[in-house]
């Protein structure tokens, strides 16, 4: 699993660098590593995708939680 994340990470980065330095050119795929980490993403997701707006509810109280952590982020990074 490290080996994957780190060949998914390395593709990504090589890919801004990419986009730092060249015009851009219209659509085009993202590199292998990152379309193969999308596509088991939304497999491996899609039950809990189905779950969101089952219960309104959680979902409101799950994106508070999720809007006061990102939130949280942010501000000790700035510090």
């Amino acid at each position: 699993m490290i080996a994957a994340l780190s060949i998914l990470r390395a593709a990504i980065l090589d890919l801004v660098h990419v986009k730092k330095r060249t015009r851009e050119m219209g659509e085009g795929l993202p590199p292998e590593p990152v379309r193969l980490f999308l596509r088991s993403s939304f497999e491996h997701y899609s039950e809990t995708l189905r779950e969101f707006g089952r219960n309104p509810d959680r979902d409101e109280r799950a994106q508070h939680l999720a809007d006061k952590f990102y939130v949280q982020e942010v501000l000790q990074q700035g510090s």
